[in-house]
């Protein structure tokens, strides 16, 4: 995971950081590897700027959710 952080740092271009993510592929990867690798690379982007937008949810909310979907009382969320 640290390997992808650092990838994603805001000096980096979306193009910079798959040539990056991909580069440090071994040779014999598959392309499905190298999609995955794209994939998560985006998520954790998505991620890093969705914390710094502040646009996460408080751990005593997501666990107050948890515990009324456990009871019952609210159905999940979809992602």
């Amino acid at each position: 995971m640290q390997a992808f952080t650092s990838i994603v740092g805001q000096n980096s271009s979306p193009k910079h950081a798959a040539l990056q993510a991909l580069t440090s592929l071994p040779e014999n990867a598959t392309t499905e590897e190298m999609m995955y690798r794209l994939y998560v690379l985006e998520q954790v982007r998505q991620g890093v700027q969705a914390a710094a937008d502040s646009q996460t949810t408080a751990l005593s909310d997501l666990k107050r959710e948890i515990e009324q979907w456990q009871a019952g009382q609210i159905p999940p969320k979809s992602v």
